[in-house]
C-alpha cells in the first residue's frame, strides 16, 4: 500500500501550547479593553496560577 504525503489536501493540525503567561496577558487584554471586570480578572488570574 502506498500513501503519498505532502498533498494539498492534506490537512495538518498545529497546536500551539500557551504558558500560563500567555493566558494572564490575553486576560489582561480583555480587562484592559472593559470586556472583563477587575474580579473576573482576578478570579481567572488565580484559576490559572493553580492550575500550574
Amino acid at each position: 500500500m502506498e500513501v503519498e504525503v505532502g498533498k494539498s489536501s492534506e490537512i495538518k493540525e498545529k497546536i500551539t501550547p500557551f504558558s500560563v503567561a500567555d493566558k494572564i496577558l490575553k486576560f489582561k487584554q480583555l480587562l484592559d479593553m472593559g470586556v472583563l471586570t477587575q474580579e473576573e480578572f482576578d478570579r481567572k488570574k488565580q484559576e490559572l496560577l493553580i492550575l500550574e
